[in-house]
């Protein structure tokens, strides 16, 4: 390939999984990184600015893939989950073409993302070596009893917080009163516990780092180090690292620092 930027390449049948791979100038096999936007769900985007960070793993020989994953406006939870695998199949079916190594393959997400991610790596634990989770939620029974995750109550935070949302936020007002992933989990607390990753954990598990702002929302750290201590129950201790980081202006600034970035960079050795 002699273009290092391949921008709104279809990674999959439907019209939503567009990606973009940022490739690494060497012209052999190298790791690939998949990153999974934020968004709560509901929309975000493969070019958010907030999400860069990873876009300079090319500097560290990663190819690096960035992907849109459908919403749970359109679709419910965990159909998010499938778009991983086509990605995963995009990557087997075009290893040659980009010098994807496709055994070495990590996902990066954020958030939602995140969350996808660990699903994910339920799901298809052997196509996935690594996981990195940015502020993920692990148990959706617990982020909808405290914080009651009904669109009524999302609709006053996005009206008092930044603007992030607001490409998106007038359809929200359209929908009925449900919850993040397309249903009333707060209606259904036993449901919201089945569909979360707490409650996906099985012994083959890739490792995993983690990290959790603080008090970005307390439960959900807490309920993050739940996830980790049965994660390492089952997969032997240390599988996850896990480290709590200080909330910024930029949610996400914490990245942009030598100490994060050599500790990302030590884990994905």
């Amino acid at each position: 390939m002699s273009k290092l930027i391949v921008e709104n390449i279809m990674y999959g049948p439907f019209s939503h999984q567009l990606a973009d791979i940022y490739l690494a100038k060497s012209r052999q096999k190298l790791p690939v990184l998949l990153v999974l936007h934020d968004g709560y769900f509901l929309g975000g985007s493969k070019n958010d600015e907030e999400i860069g960070y990873f876009k300079n793993f090319t500097k560290a020989n990663f190819h690096v893939i960035y992907a849109d994953y459908i919403s749970a406006l359109n679709e419910k939870w965990p159909v998010q989950v499938e778009d991983v695998y086509y990605l995963l199949q995009f990557v087997r079916e075009h290893a040659n073409e980009y010098n994807f190594d496709e055994e070495n393959v990590i996902i990066a997400g954020f958030e939602s993302g995140a969350t996808i991610a660990l699903m994910a790596a339920n799901n298809w634990p052997t196509q996935i070596r690594k996981i990195i989770a940015i502020n993920p939620i692990t148990d959706f029974s617990m982020q909808t009893q405290n914080e009651t995750l009904s669109l009524g109550t999302l609709r006053i935070i996005f009206k008092l917080s930044n603007k992030m949302f607001d490409k998106y936020l007038d359809r929200m007002y359209e929908m009925p009163e449900e919850a993040l992933l397309g249903f009333n989990l707060y209606g259904n607390l036993e449901l919201a516990r089945q569909l979360s990753p707490i409650t996906q954990v099985n012994p083959d598990l890739p490792k995993m780092l983690i990290y959790q702002t603080t008090p970005h929302t307390l439960s959900r750290g807490f309920d993050t180090i739940r996830y980790a201590n049965i994660v390492d129950a089952q997969c032997g201790y240390g599988h996850v690292e896990m480290y709590f980081t200080t909330p910024t202006n930029h949610q996400y600034m914490f990245l942009h620092t030598r100490k994060t970035t050599n500790q990302i960079l030590t884990f994905l050795k």
